[in-house]
């Protein structure tokens, strides 16, 4: 058997076809899980931007509590303020009006922040859950281009470990072969999509045999009555038996090395960690006099209780 190409009909004769016409393009098959949309981010980066909603919340709070009403009253109220402040910049929904220079500051550093962490957050999850398509009819067209700025692989096990290490993410060959490499990695990998753009394997036969035209009858009766069907099944697509484990730690670290670190937003938070520290700093430094007052009472019990008339006022 061999695949049906046109240059060798000059020079043998092929029978029809008993495999599928064609080649396609597999993938390492995505998963599926309702948690999805944590994938995006790790987990210290989620950690880390909520400590900074939370401390926008309380340090737009301290700043602005002495001279706007919205931030004032019950500690009940006043705490409800300060997280519902923080983490309605994640969708920009804040409406309460900022009397300081400083505290706006503050917010229009954070928002810039909230705007490129949720568009980089976005394009993260589009970009790993979308499914890839692939123009199968560009990438024959340009065959020749393609072939050298592509990796070649020989065996299923070369396909597998490129595929799960993500040396490649995408393989396209003969229907046939990618039919025998699924089988092998059953609910691992999966066919995306398919060109008819080959003619299948065949039988080969010297010129003016005569044995090619009996054989194609008899393939054709085959496909007819459904046989060559099952035999397909049969031996390219039911291999369970023979089903090797693929090496899932490598599947999740790739996984793993798609999510934002902390490490590259980093400059996002320094930023913001700046911007916080220059308007406490202000904040403090505009009301010493008040916290050396409290600072210099003698008794614990005094010390407290102006502290907390001082954060209440």
């Amino acid at each position: 058997m061999i695949s049906c190409i046109f240059l060798l009909f000059f020079y043998v004769e092929f029978t029809l076809p008993y495999t599928d016409m064609g080649i396609g393009v597999i993938e390492r098959m995505k998963k599926r899980e309702m948690w999805t949309f944590f994938d995006p981010l790790e987990k210290s980066l989620w950690l880390a931007s909520g400590a900074f909603f939370i401390l926008t919340g309380i340090v737009v709070w301290l700043v602005e509590r002495e001279v706007n009403h919205e931030f004032q009253g019950s500690w009940g109220h006043q705490l409800g303020i300060m997280l519902w402040f923080g983490f309605s910049t994640l969708v920009f929904a804040h409406r309460e009006k900022l009397e300081k220079m400083s505290s706006r500051f503050l917010v229009i550093v954070w928002v810039f922040v909230v705007l490129i962490l949720t568009a980089s957050y976005s394009a993260n999850l589009t970009s790993t859950k979308t499914v890839s398509r692939f123009q199968l009819d560009g990438l024959l067209t340009n065959y020749a281009s393609l072939r050298s700025t592509t990796t070649r692989l020989i065996t299923s096990e070369d396909y597998a470990q490129a595929l799960l290490n993500g040396t490649i993410s995408f393989v396209v060959d003969e229907i046939p072969y990618l039919s025998v490499f699924v089988g092998h990695y059953p609910g691992v990998f999966n066919m995306i999509d398919t060109a008819s753009n080959s003619n299948g394997f065949g039988f080969m036969f010297q010129r003016g045999s005569g044995l090619a035209p009996n054989v194609s009858r008899e393939i054709a009766k085959l496909r007819s009555s459904g046989v060559l069907k099952e035999i397909e099944k049969r031996w390219l697509r039911k291999l369970d038996s023979f089903t090797k484990s693929p090496n899932t730690d490598s599947s999740e670290n790739e996984d793993a090395s798609k999510r934002l670190t902390i490490q590259e937003l980093g400059g996002l938070f320094i930023i913001a960690g700046v911007a916080h520290a220059l308007v406490l700093a202000l904040h403090l430094f505009q009301t010493r006099r008040e916290i050396l007052r409290v600072l210099s009472e003698s008794r614990l019990f005094t010390k407290l209780q102006s502290f907390s008339n001082f954060l209440y006022k």
